[in-house]
């Protein structure tokens, strides 16, 4: 977590940042944007998400934490994986307009954008979704 952070805020360095504050400072991040975002790492798990995200999704928070980001949609719907194809590409997507079933079976309209998380030293460390409602 404290690489997300690092690419996130440009913290560490020689600074030191421990795992609970890195965690609260993206969670600070993320929930001061209006739009709902998803934070991944390499692996696709998702590691953070803000309040507009959970509701989106309708899903909670400790609920969403650990899973793959695609499972955050409802498992019949034909919607794009947009984390795993981003990271198996790495490049990111910009303003891309899908409908999304969320896992309660709701359809919503968002514009999605996505990209990749780097490191101090150029490592990627994760994924950021944007999901916004149009």
């Amino acid at each position: 977590m404290v690489g997300i952070l690092s690419a996130m805020t440009g913290t560490g360095g020689n600074r030191s940042v421990s795992a609970a504050d890195g965690d609260e400072a993206v969670d600070s991040i993320l929930n001061g944007l209006s739009t709902p975002a998803v934070v991944t790492d390499v692996e696709g798990v998702v590691t953070n998400l803000n309040k507009q995200a959970c509701e989106l999704f309708q899903i909670d928070a400790s609920s969403a934490v650990g899973r793959q980001a695609g499972e955050l949609l409802r498992d019949d719907a034909d919607t794009t994986n947009l984390v795993q194809q981003v990271l198996r590409t790495q490049e990111d997507v910009q303003q891309l307009e899908e409908v999304i079933h969320t896992g309660a079976g709701d359809e919503v309209v968002v514009e999605r954008t996505t990209t990749l998380l780097y490191d101090s030293s150029g490592e990627m460390v994760g994924v950021m979704e944007l999901n916004r409602d149009v």
